[in-house]
């Protein structure tokens, strides 16, 4: 078998053909790929197409094929629970040239009932599974359009480098494959970074495109508590919550941030650089919480923009941040679901106990509904 291999001038024509390539992957046969960072070979998820992928690839048997996605959006039929941290990552860094190895063992089961098992033996490795979603036109097109699960190792014969372009792959994989898309050279010309994702942390197994700083900031939690003039409410809110999800986690507070989670106050009408209140840092003192070197600060666009969640003290604030960021909507929350914690500003001690009490009670709720 001669492969054919087709050149694509980003023109209507072009789907034409990208849809004979889906079909041909369908139908079992090999297809090579571009993705922004090497050529790839689709695979369907079968065991007799597998079987053509491991005479080429040479493949060991306990390495992984890792599944392509057309959108980020379908990984959540994969994986069923994905931490909140990963959830951002996700988001900020697909479409893109990151593989993401996911632990699924203790959805194993709820999974096998989802696919076939061949599906499951060849998707799913020891209970793990390997997710990629091309930042490509050709590979999104292509992917969307198989009826099926596509694996698509880089495009080479085993022991070779991986196919920058089409001609390199088809030096090495004429009559090995059916088609080759020729979209002239990758972007990026090296291999997408391998990350095995664990809980809401996560390790490089493999360098490439993406680094270590870029993953820590894309995958940064942010989560803002606002009150009014934050000196008092929004400061306690925000001790309380860190103490909480650190013991969540099992890490000291000021590791939170390492581990991507940013956890801050503001005001909604706040002056700047005021301490928070005695009676505030009494009552948190009494709960072994440090607020003493809190400076007050306003609210701003940035913060309202890019935080995750934004947690608010009573109705009025989420009516004041929305009235001016309607986007925001679903992520701007009442900390204390049924209504408003009072604000305590002018009354004594056991008026603030009773407000850092609502304040804790609200926030071991919310904590458990977030998957951490």
């Amino acid at each position: 078998m001669n492969t054919e291999i087709v050149k694509l001038n980003n023109t209507h024509d072009d789907l034409a053909i990208i849809r004979r390539a889906a079909k041909l992957v369908e139908d079992g046969e090999l297809v090579v790929f571009p993705t922004e960072t090497v050529y790839g070979i689709a695979a369907r998820a079968s065991a007799d197409t597998i079987a053509k992928l491991d005479e080429i690839k040479n493949r060991d048997l306990e390495k992984h094929y890792t599944l392509h996605v057309s959108s980020p959006s379908v990984i959540e039929n994969y994986i069923p629970n994905i931490a909140p941290r990963i959830r951002r990552l996700i988001d900020n860094a697909l479409p893109g040239p990151l593989t993401l190895v996911f632990d699924v063992s203790k959805d194993i089961e709820l999974l096998e009932k989802k696919f076939s098992k061949e599906v499951m033996d060849i998707i799913y490795k020891n209970k793990s599974i390997g997710l990629r979603c091309p930042d490509n036109a050709v590979a999104t097109t292509l992917l969307s359009l198989v009826d099926a699960q596509v694996v698509a190792p880089s495009a080479n014969i085993g022991g070779e480098a991986p196919a920058t372009d089409a001609q390199m792959a088809y030096e090495m994989l004429n009559t090995k494959v059916a088609m080759i898309l020729d979209c002239g050279p990758c972007r990026e010309k090296q291999s997408s970074t391998v990350v095995r994702v664990k809980g809401s942390g996560f390790e490089i197994l493999r360098e490439g495109c993406v680094s270590l700083d870029d993953l820590k900031s894309m995958s940064e939690m942010k989560i803002v508590f606002v009150c009014t003039g934050n000196t008092c409410r929004s400061p306690m809110a925000a001790a309380i919550f860190a103490n909480a999800l650190a013991k969540k986690i099992g890490c000291a507070i000021d590791q939170l941030p390492d581990l991507g989670y940013i956890v801050s106050s503001a005001g909604v009408m706040a002056a700047i650089d005021q301490p928070a209140s005695q009676n505030s840092l009494d009552v948190c003192g009494d709960m072994g919480l440090d607020i003493s070197g809190h400076k007050s600060r306003g609210l701003g666009e940035r913060e309202i923009l890019e935080s995750d969640i934004i947690y608010v003290m009573s109705n009025s604030h989420r009516e004041r941040i929305l009235s001016f960021y309607p986007e925001v909507a679903s992520k701007c929350r009442l900390l204390l679901k049924n209504g408003d914690i009072p604000d305590p500003f002018g009354g004594d001690v056991d008026i603030y106990r009773e407000c850092a009490s609502k304040i804790e009670e609200a926030i071991n709720e919310r904590l458990g509904e977030l998957t951490l």
